[in-house]
């Protein structure tokens, strides 16, 4: 047994040194029939991709490039800007074709949440981002559904089992993307309504939109408009303009006064008043049809 544990290690050395003698024999000289270092991808199989995405320094051009252009979704926003550029970096992903269904319905619900979790620190950490860039960060009112809206439509109606198959996926993938981002009802209520604002208050915002009072008596309901608004909880159908979109986010989401906006929009203080009043008086006759 002493004689075994000793022979592999007397015959290390010698390994070593055949190699070694190898090596110095060794004609250096082209191989042939290597493999290539570099491929073409037409002569790769191609890979299965679920989704593509980038990274980069939040600015108004970027991401309307990457939005509009490319039509990639914002998923995760830094709240601390980098030391150096002053921006905060981004995350923003594009699914591809859908193969399977509702099952591919994960990004919108994603991209909902996404939203609103900025639409909360809109007031904290993004309180300083200029206003049109913090409104286009919000998005599309009517929930961020896109294709799944306008193929699947707005309504829980019900799915037959003979008819267009597609169609009739583009529905469960809206009906799972309400699901799973907690939007199954896009239209407020009346009794949701009393929650956000009492009876006293609706009639404030009906005294301001008729001119009766000034902008400062409504001051404190703006953050309630702006949420319910951003929120896609005015229904499908209502809408506001981008300037008057951008005034209720600054106001309502980001806190900043009248001066401030009027100063990040290049308007005139009066103009910026009369374009608040008219949004006001928009959401108030909208409360009223919904009473």
């Amino acid at each position: 047994s002493d004689e075994d544990d000793e022979t592999p290690s007397e015959s290390e050395p010698e390994e070593a040194a055949k190699s070694k003698a190898l090596i110095h024999r060794e004609a250096l000289k082209p191989r042939k029939k290597l493999p290539p270092l570099l491929l073409p991808l037409s002569a790769l199989p191609t890979p299965r991709l679920d989704w593509l995405g980038t990274s980069f320094g939040l600015t108004p051009a970027l991401h309307n490039f990457w939005q509009q252009k490319v039509g990639m979704t914002l998923l995760y926003l830094r709240q601390t800007a980098n030391e150096l550029t002053g921006e905060h970096s981004a995350i923003m992903i594009r699914a591809l074709p859908r193969r399977s269904g509702w099952d591919d319905a994960w990004l919108p619900a994603f991209g909902v949440d996404a939203r609103r979790r900025i639409g909360r620190l809109l007031g904290c950490a993004f309180r300083h981002m200029d206003v049109s860039l913090a409104v286009n960060l919000m998005g599309d009112v009517t929930g961020g559904f896109g294709a799944w809206m306008k193929n699947g439509g707005d309504k829980e109606d019900e799915i037959d089992d003979v008819g267009n198959n597609e169609v009739n996926m583009d529905k469960h993938a809206l009906r799972e993307v309400k699901k799973r981002s907690g939007t199954q009802s896009t239209k407020l209520t009346s009794s949701e309504l009393h929650y956000h604002l009492t009876p006293h208050d609706l009639q404030r915002l009906e005294l301001y939109s008729r001119n009766l009072c000034d902008h400062h008596l409504v001051s404190d309901l703006i953050p309630s408009l702006s949420q319910l608004y951003f929120t896609s909880r005015m229904g499908p159908n209502f809408r506001l303009s981008s300037v008057q979109a951008a005034l209720l986010c600054g106001m309502g989401l980001q806190f900043k006064s009248v001066e401030e906006l009027t100063s990040e929009l290049g308007l005139p203080i009066n103009q910026v008043l009369a374009m608040f009043n008219k949004a006001v008086k928009k959401m108030s006759l909208a409360f009223n049809q919904i009473l």
